[in-house]
């Protein structure tokens, strides 16, 4: 679960830290948290040792076939090469690497270039494939890992293809299930997204399922149920502005 978006001030700083743990009955957990850090100019005196950690992300390790849902079979609905042709022969649009950022940039999410991953998608009626950049190539490519890079290009996807209000940013709040089975080599791969809009209680969201492939047709990682919300742009900046 994403509970709270982790917003570095742009003249400040936090500490961040990843909390695992293995006392929960239930498996082995996880947290992401972070605390403001003074001011320059605030003495070491003013600073509260014991100040509110925020959590941002928290969730379960689970190993293999011990993860809930393991049966769905998720991980071998995903295209192989010679499906990865069909689709793009079939595809009713192409959008480009700059098509897309646009898009993105669009509904206020300006990425830095080290974090535009995304080469090319194809789309289909409610799916989308996405060739990824080769990272060897890619005079952007930054110091971040490049697997990270591109696993967080599988999250962006649907912010650049879906339509959408103008007026909006659509913002991920939850993943369902992450399994991660081989590590992708950096000269690139695929993302192959397949969506649909949820209608719960009245309130309709978008969630998506999101496979990372290499050329080899291996299965690099694959996200179960990634839950989208839209979020209007000035609650969102507000919120910010308020993180800060």
């Amino acid at each position: 679960v994403f509970a709270r978006a982790l917003v570095i001030p742009s003249d400040g700083e936090r500490t961040v830290q990843l909390i695992l743990s293995s006392d929960d009955p239930a498996g082995p957990s996880f947290r992401i948290v972070s605390r403001e850090l003074p001011d320059a100019d605030q003495g070491a005196e003013e600073i509260d040792p014991q100040g509110e950690w925020v959590v941002h992300s928290q969730g379960r390790f689970f190993s293999g076939e011990e993860a809930p849902g393991s049966s769905s079979g998720i991980e071998n609905m995903f295209p192989d090469s010679a499906a990865r042709e069909r689709f793009i022969a079939s595809s009713h649009r192409r959008i480009s690497g700059r098509e897309f950022y646009d898009a993105m940039r669009a509904h206020r999410v300006d990425l830095g270039a080290q974090f535009r991953a995304i080469d090319s998608a194809w789309l289909g009626e409610n799916d989308v494939l996405c060739r990824l950049k080769d990272r060897t190539q890619d005079s952007n490519a930054s110091s971040f890992p490049s697997e990270a890079v591109l696993l967080d290009a599988c999250v962006q996807v649907m912010g650049g293809v879906h339509e959408y209000s103008r007026a909006n940013t659509l913002i991920p709040t939850s993943v369902r299930r992450f399994r991660h089975n081989c590590h992708l080599d950096p000269q690139g791969g695929w993302c192959y997204i397949r969506f649909a809009d949820l209608n719960e209680s009245g309130h309709t969201s978008l969630h998506a399922d999101a496979w990372l492939i290499d050329d080899s047709d291996r299965l690099v990682a694959a996200f179960e149920d990634i839950r989208y919300e839209e979020v209007p742009q000035d609650a969102l900046s507000h919120l910010l502005e308020q993180e800060e």
